[in-house]
């Protein structure tokens, strides 16, 4: 009775996506793939529903703006492929940045530190075990 997320992401994210989820994996005892979706247009609708199907929550990682972006592409895919899949988006969110700093430090800063992609993802799995 193994349940399996997957967590969508490309570029940059990826590392973070691979360290959350062996961090996640083990606390919560959920089966977790990551998918680099590393073409966004045209997405292989094919290739997504096989990787995709067994999942019970389907988690976006990117450094973008949610409005238009990686996030939605996934869940017209889901739209189009007819399947019903709950989907957390993780993203920036749409408005003017006026810090300066790494890249690293700007992601932590806008709520894409690896320990905030962690509790969220937690959150979105209210805590339950492969057991509840």
């Amino acid at each position: 009775n193994d349940r399996r997320l997957t967590i969508l992401s490309s570029g940059y994210l990826l590392n973070r996506a691979i360290e959350v989820a062996e961090k996640v994996s083990k606390v919560s005892g959920w089966s977790i793939q990551i998918l680099d979706v590393w073409r966004i247009k045209p997405l292989n609708l094919d290739a997504l529903h096989e990787q995709i199907k067994d999942s019970e929550l389907l988690i976006t990682l990117e450094e973008q703006a949610r409005d238009g972006s990686f996030g939605a592409a996934i869940l017209e895919a889901i739209s189009d492929l007819n399947m019903q899949i709950p989907t957390l988006r993780l993203s920036l969110s749409t408005a003017f940045a006026f810090e300066n700093g790494t890249r690293d430090e700007l992601l932590d800063h806008y709520g894409l530190s690896k320990s905030e992609i962690e509790t969220k993802i937690l959150e979105a799995i209210g805590g339950r075990s492969r057991n509840d």
